[in-house]
């Protein structure tokens, strides 16, 4: 933009060998001034257009998309959806401007499903993940990841065939978001050959640097030799645009009779109604989440994507939140879950 003109951005195109000298900034605006007016307010092609010689395009600047709204139910593909709820998420400490100002909640009318109505896009993500490293653990902090991590791992144990075979090193386990690394080095210890999964490539680096595999990658693009024993997921499914393509994802990757381990909140339980009621529920304005799972529709997505579940238990990692063992097997489940399915204590 030169001087006072109010035309977008330009390129120009095809100069002629004889020009115009020594224009001045004035003279310069005006002549924009004048492509805009003939190119947008005449609507003229702005090829047909020509000043002096020059031809011009114009090249409005179009705003920057940071998140890409949900067409329909990501988990049943019902489009009958209902406003649930809006909150404000500017108090939470990973958003950051440009970012919007507001997560909207919607109901999927079919399934009863809460998800947020739209997700990030690369441009979101890029400005989101460029506050959300995690710090370093400290030399505390080891011992509490293992004081955590082992119940689970013990879990697991209980319902994994051929668990004998840990003591000969040949059971893996692939930790989707794996973080900080606790759960990897836990199931390293406890003998699996465990590998941790992360977007985050400091968060990779550093358990590399501590002696674990780890790759800079997603459960949707890794690759692997052979057919994995264990996956888990802990607090990740909520932060998948699309969670039942990573579901099917982890199928595709686990042995049969695999374990797939789920931890996520939970909103049928005691604590997030409470939460509601108070008005102290911070899931709503949780700016890395998409989905707010019950027990009732994780069951179900997890059996319609060919899992089924075995074991629920209370997650010690965060306020309100589940955990679900499933095993790779069983029949899936399709169509649409019945309305009257969720608990009845269930609310938004």
């Amino acid at each position: 933009m030169l001087g006072d003109c109010q035309a977008p951005p330009i390129w120009i195109r095809s100069p002629p060998a004889l020009i115009p000298k020594n224009l001045s900034t004035d003279d310069m605006a005006a002549l924009l001034r004048l492509h805009w007016h003939a190119t947008c307010l005449l609507q003229i092609d702005p090829a047909s257009v020509s000043i002096f010689g020059w031809s011009f395009i114009l090249l409005a600047e179009a705003p920057v998309a940071y998140r890409t709204p949900y067409s329909s139910c990501p988990i049943c593909g019902v489009a009958e959806l209902g406003l649930l709820a809006t909150a404000d998420c500017t108090r939470h400490p990973l958003w950051r401007p440009p970012l919007p100002e507001r997560l909207t909640w919607l109901r999927c009318n079919g399934c009863t499903h809460v998800f947020t109505d739209s997700f990030y896009t690369d441009a979101g993500l890029s400005v989101l993940f460029s506050r959300s490293n995690q710090a370093p653990l400290t030399k505390e902090a080891w011992d509490q990841q293992r004081f955590i991590w082992g119940p689970v791992v013990e879990r697991i144990l209980q319902v994994l065939p051929n668990r004998e075979a840990l003591f000969d090193g040949a059971l893996s386990w692939m930790d989707v978001g794996c973080g900080s690394g606790g759960l990897v080095f836990t199931a390293s210890e406890f003998g699996f050959q465990a590998t941790g999964l992360d977007l985050r490539e400091e968060m990779v680096r550093r358990l590399q640097e501590a002696g674990y595999r780890a790759l800079y990658a997603s459960i949707m693009n890794v690759q692997t030799d052979k057919p994995l024993h264990v996956i888990s997921m802990a607090d990740v499914l909520e932060h998948i645009p699309y969670p039942v393509g990573a579901l099917k994802r982890a199928h595709e990757l686990l042995a049969d009779q695999g374990v797939l381990l789920i931890s996520c909140p939970n909103r049928e339980c005691a604590s997030w109604q409470q939460m509601n009621r108070t008005s102290c529920n911070p899931y709503w304005a949780e700016v890395e989440h998409y989905h707010n799972f019950s027990r009732s529709t994780l069951t179900w997505t997890l059996r319609h994507c060919g899992f089924t579940p075995l074991r629920y238990s209370v997650s010690l990692r965060y306020i309100a939140c589940m955990e679900i063992i499933a095993v790779k097997g069983g029949a899936c489940k399709s169509g649409v879950p019945q309305r009257g399915s969720a608990s009845s204590l269930e609310q938004h």
